[in-house]
C-alpha cells in the first residue's frame, strides 16, 4: 500500500502539476486586468462601435435604395435604340 497513492508525493509530479496550474491561472489573470487596458489604447472598443455605426448606415441606405428602385418608373428609351443591334 505504500507504494501505491503517496508514490506521486515521491516523485514530484504533484507539486509540478500545481506550479503550472498556478503560472496557467496567474497569467490569466494577468491577461484578464490588462485587457481592458490594451484595448483602450488601441482605441478598439472606438473602432467596433464606429464600425457597427457604417453597417447600420450602410444597411439603411440599401434599403432606402432598394425603396426607390422598386418606385421608379422604368424609361425603355435607350434600350429600343440598342435592341436593333443585338
Amino acid at each position: 500500500m505504500e507504494n501505491g497513492i503517496f508514490e506521486i508525493f515521491k516523485t514530484g509530479i504533484l507539486s509540478t502539476l500545481i506550479i503550472g496550474i498556478s503560472v496557467i491561472s496567474f497569467n490569466i489573470a494577468i491577461w484578464l486586468i490588462l485587457r481592458p487596458v490594451i484595448c483602450w489604447y488601441f482605441k478598439i472598443n472606438e473602432k467596433i462601435e464606429l464600425l457597427s455605426e457604417i453597417l447600420d448606415l450602410l444597411e439603411e441606405q440599401n434599403i432606402s435604395q432598394k425603396h426607390t428602385i422598386k418606385n421608379k418608373p422604368e424609361d425603355n428609351s435607350l434600350g429600343h435604340q440598342f435592341k436593333k443591334y443585338r
